[in-house]
């Protein structure tokens, strides 16, 4: 399958781009089996304007906004990846190609909910950019952090529950650990009023989380020891979702935890004992529990 892309200050005239096979070298132009396609009778436009000139020796991805028809588009490129191995950017288009793998095998089921949807690794040799390598994903709006406390609590606990179902999967972001990380990488959409969580080059599909609340807002600063998970307590912490009153004295966050201990005592696994707590919580949500 190609694509033909268009860089508005680098050529007039669409470059074809090939999508790369995952499974193999960037040499290979063999098709991609993928449940999200993008429509070749388009041409994609990237505003580059304001891309400097091509550095090979740049560590880091080029990140763009694209439209195709009435498709709004995210891409990260990687230029001169045909340099290898003395030039960086070679580095950088392995990292897309490893996260695009990471999207294919272990977020499929969570795209266009929780992560944005993939559209592939694509390909094309340029006589700007000498071979270059693009990844192409759904454009998933603003950082959180852009939108100052302007944000509902609705947003957060959307942004919650995007991040708890992610745990559930067994994923662990693993670059969410400070308010600047955060800020980067939870993105929220006004128009759509949606939020996703990107950026997955360090990410492990082998986390073992051990939550022992649910990620909601509340009045007292949960500790990640009370928690259970650093990394949720961190993102709830920071985005706002907890308060600044002492644990003990946060009736819900007590209730709570005597649900999940007198469920385990009963003998229920780690999971059963969570679904348990939130069915109960919902059920009776300022019932005191006994």
């Amino acid at each position: 399958m190609s694509l033909s892309i268009s860089f508005c200050h680098a050529d007039k005239r669409g470059i074809r781009f090939q999508r790369v096979n995952l499974s193999e070298s960037f040499d290979d132009t063999r098709l991609v089996p993928t449940k999200h396609t993008l429509p070749s009778t388009s041409l994609l436009h990237i505003d580059a304007t304001s891309w400097p000139e091509i550095n090979p020796d740049s560590s880091t991805a080029s990140h763009f906004f694209g439209v195709l028809g009435h498709m709004y588009l995210a891409i990260k490129l990687a230029a001169h990846v045909e340099l290898q191995p003395r030039a960086t950017q070679y580095d950088v288009a392995q990292k897309l190609k490893r996260e695009a793998q990471f999207y294919d095998r272990h977020l499929s089921k969570l795209q266009g909910t929780a992560v944005p949807v993939h559209y592939g690794l694509w390909m094309a040799k340029t006589s700007w950019g000498g071979l270059v390598v693009c990844e192409i994903m759904e454009w998933c709006g603003e950082p959180w952090g852009s939108f100052g406390a302007e944000l509902e609590r609705s947003v957060l606990n959307k942004f919650a529950h995007a991040l708890q179902s992610l745990h559930e999967s067994d994923i662990e972001h693993r670059r969410l650990d400070n308010a600047n990380n955060i800020e980067s990488h939870l993105l929220y959409d006004p128009e759509g009023d949606t939020v996703r969580i990107v950026d997955f080059s360090n990410a492990t599909h082998q986390h073992v989380c051990r939550r022992r609340l649910p990620l909601k807002p509340y009045s007292s600063c949960v500790t990640s020891e009370t928690f259970g998970c650093l990394e949720l307590a961190t993102v709830g912490a920071t985005i706002g979702l907890f308060g600044f009153a002492l644990e003990k004295d946060d009736k819900e966050v007590q209730r709570a935890l005597q649900i999940y201990k007198k469920k385990r005592q009963l003998g229920l696994s780690h999971a059963l004992a969570l679904e348990a707590q939130e069915q109960f919580m919902n059920r009776y949500p300022t019932s005191r529990y006994h």
